[in-house]
C-alpha cells in the first residue's frame, strides 16, 4: 500500500481516499500522501466537509515535510516544506 502510494505521488496524482468526514464531537484529522504540492487542494476539499473555523482539525504531513539526499541516505525534516505549509494554511484563512 505504501509502495503505490509513493508511485501516486511520484505520478503526481493524489491517494486514492474517501473524502472528508468529519465525526461530531471527535477530534480528527487527515493525513496519507499530503505534501507541499497538494496541501492547498486538499485543505480545500476538508474545509468544504467540516463548514465552520470552530471544528479544528489536524493534517499529518510527515513525508510530506520530508527532503532526501546523498542518492537517498539522509531523510531530513525540510524547514522550507514546513513554512510554505503553514504559509497555504494562512493564505487560505483556516
Amino acid at each position: 500500500a505504501q509502495q503505490q502510494q509513493q508511485q501516486q505521488q511520484q505520478a503526481g496524482q493524489l491517494p486514492r481516499r474517501p473524502p472528508p468526514c468529519p465525526h461530531p464531537g471527535i477530534h480528527c484529522g487527515y493525513g496519507g500522501g499530503l505534501t507541499v504540492d497538494n496541501l492547498t487542494d486538499e485543505l480545500r476539499r476538508i474545509a468544504q466537509v467540516v463548514k465552520t473555523s470552530r471544528r479544528p482539525v489536524w493534517v499529518d504531513l510527515q513525508s510530506g515535510l520530508r527532503t532526501t539526499s546523498n542518492g537517498g541516505r539522509s531523510d531530513d525534516f525540510d524547514l522550507n516544506k514546513a513554512w510554505a505549509c503553514i504559509k497555504m494554511v494562512n493564505d487560505l484563512g483556516l
